[in-house]
């Protein structure tokens, strides 16, 4: 129904994610009874008109977590952030280790991290990454 729907209005499945939709900039994530929405503002809200006369909802505005990520936008600097922090936390204090002390990486923070060209060019199927 769902799938139908979104088919007639012009949204096309991803390839990679069947509950992925695409239409011009605008991508629809779909997860059990919760649905993300993100793009070019313009092609954004003809979107959203489209889906809200065929169901009721409610835009929350500015997304803060979704389906246990939490996401930080800085549209300023043009950055998404996405962290478990909650989930970290719970999964801790199930497993009794919430009161553990936390370890220093041997990283140091702020560390750009660049693949090495030369090993990515090994790999040609993309299946390896799956």
């Amino acid at each position: 129904m769902v799938k139908k729907f979104f088919k007639s209005i012009g949204l096309k499945a991803a390839n990679t994610n069947p509950n992925l939709f695409i239409e011009n900039e605008v991508y629809i994530l779909l997860f059990i009874n919760n649905i993300l929405i993100a793009g070019k503002r313009q092609y954004l809200n003809i979107t959203k008109i489209k889906i809200l006369k065929e169901w009721r909802y409610k835009d929350l505005g500015p997304i803060e977590v979704f389906i246990g990520f939490q996401i930080k936008q800085d549209r300023i600097n043009r950055t998404l952030k996405l962290y478990q922090m909650m989930y970290t936390k719970k999964l801790l204090k199930r497993l009794k280790m919430d009161n553990y002390n936390p370890a220093k990486l041997l990283i140091l923070a702020g560390t750009i991290l660049k693949p090495n060209i030369e090993s990515l060019l090994k790999y040609d199927d993309a299946t390896v990454y799956q």
